[in-house]
């Protein structure tokens, strides 16, 4: 096995950009109309605040589980099911009246979100040269950024013509449409160096492992990444109904 040359080294980082951007629209989408869903009736702020939880424990354990699965199954096919299956929570939780209903239907989505991540770095870890992976992990987050700036802009726009549902209806074709581009670019990209993943067995022997960082300084890293997460999500999550409530703003 080759890795890829550099035109397909930008073609690979330009699809998983592509791939992550649409993995933020189908995931951050609920936070953008939240204030519009309380509004409606749908649920009040304590529920909501149940689902976006939800949603963010399923994605963070489900992290862990997909790492694990992209060491024993093809990564193209995993993320291929995880943008299928949050193609179908999307389309779903506009017809999903409850709180319980609403965490169930997120929470699975969590878990389809939790599909995407791992396997792409293990795609591109495979596919490319050590200095294009690099460059590939940068360029590929700018598609989150993209994406809230996206989804912020484009779900005031859906309410004010159709309603918060319509937001959902968008982002799940493009997830469902990023699911079969996704499938077929990719596959035509590995067959250019006839890639191939090590896929582990479930039978394998175990290395020791020296710990390359000393554990005090790991628990305070994994702390300080936590407690910002917890302070992003949920400024992100809450900050349209604070606008809303407090400035009387659509």
């Amino acid at each position: 096995m080759t890795k890829l040359d550099v035109k397909n080294s930008k073609k690979l980082i330009y699809l998983c950009s592509l791939a992550y951007f649409v993995s933020y629209l189908t995931r951050i989408n609920f936070a953008a109309v939240i204030a519009a869903i309380i509004s409606d009736g749908y649920i009040d702020k304590t529920a909501a605040g149940a689902v976006t939880t939800v949603g963010f424990i399923t994605y963070g354990v489900g992290q862990l589980i997909s790492g694990k699965l992209g060491d024993r199954f093809d990564p193209k096919r995993l993320m291929t099911l995880g943008f299928a299956a949050t193609a179908l929570m999307n389309l779903a939780i506009p017809f999903a009246r409850g709180a319980v209903l609403m965490c169930l239907v997120w929470g699975v989505n969590g878990l389809a979100q939790s599909l995407m991540w791992p396997p792409m770095l293990k795609i591109m870890k495979t596919a490319m040269s050590e200095d294009d992976f690099n460059k590939g992990c940068v360029r590929t987050n700018l598609g989150s950024t993209i994406a809230t700036i996206v989804i912020y802009v484009l779900s005031p726009a859906v309410i004010s013509v159709w309603s918060w549902k319509g937001v959902f209806c968008i982002t799940a074709v493009c997830g469902a449409v990023m699911a079969v581009t996704w499938f077929s670019v990719l596959t035509k990209i590995e067959k250019s160096a006839d890639i191939k993943y090590t896929l582990v067995k479930s039978k394998q022997v175990k290395t020791k492992r020296s710990l390359a960082m000393p554990v005090g300084l790991l628990i305070f890293t994994l702390a300080a990444i936590f407690f910002q997460g917890v302070l992003r999500d949920g400024v992100t999550t809450w900050l349209p109904t604070y606008i809303c409530e407090s400035f009387g703003l659509s």
